[in-house]
């Protein structure tokens, strides 16, 4: 895995042995895809990786320009190839590793400190969270009113709102759906 553009282009980041219980890196192609859809949204954004990983997709919008990025992992071997990555691309304060469950973190009086712009979030394919992260995201509370959550997934959810946020669009790359979810715009009184 290497970092794509920006700040760290071409610079390797270190990942885990195998498949380590179950992790699924975001390949290059479709994390260039991500950040080619969000274009300038990343530049001075408040990132969340939820499910991070070893931390490839917040450390490519942090090269790309993002302001600061979460990294929300609870796998321990994860966490530590997060650090070594946050360590050797001296990421120091613009990164924040928590190492917790993604669900139980987003439920806790620590996720309320809002203001992120985009969410990125690849769970386990066959976890069944995704739902229920949208609707914890969906309350709002965590997100700034023009913010973007992308899900990656095996299929398309079913579902096309949860909380205040909907699916704006569905992009498939190979094997690979990123979803669009949005806060819905005010209606002013019409539907």
């Amino acid at each position: 895995m290497r970092v794509i553009a920006g700040e760290f282009r071409s610079r390797r980041l270190k990942g885990l042995p195998g498949r380590s219980q179950g992790q699924r890196p975001t390949s290059d192609r479709v994390r260039e895809s991500v950040f080619n859809m969000l274009g300038e949204t990343v530049q001075g954004a408040r990132f969340l990786d939820l499910f991070a990983g070893t931390g490839a997709v917040g450390i490519e919008a942090l090269s790309r320009g993002a302001r600061a990025a979460s990294f929300v992992e609870n796998s321990p071997a994860a966490v530590r190839v997060l650090r070594e990555n946050a360590a050797m691309f001296g990421l120091g304060g613009r990164a924040t590793i928590i190492p917790r469950d993604a669900v139980s973190w987003l439920k806790s009086a620590d996720a309320r400190t809002g203001g992120f712009d985009v969410v990125y979030m690849d769970p386990p394919y066959a976890s069944g969270v995704q739902m229920a992260v949208l609707e914890l995201l969906g309350r709002g509370a965590l997100l700034v009113p023009e913010a973007v959550v992308l899900l990656e997934r095996k299929e398309p959810l079913d579902a096309d709102r949860a909380g205040v946020l909907y699916r704006e669009e569905s992009r498939k790359y190979g094997k690979t759906h990123i979803e669009t979810w949005r806060i819905r715009p005010a209606t002013n009184g019409f539907g």
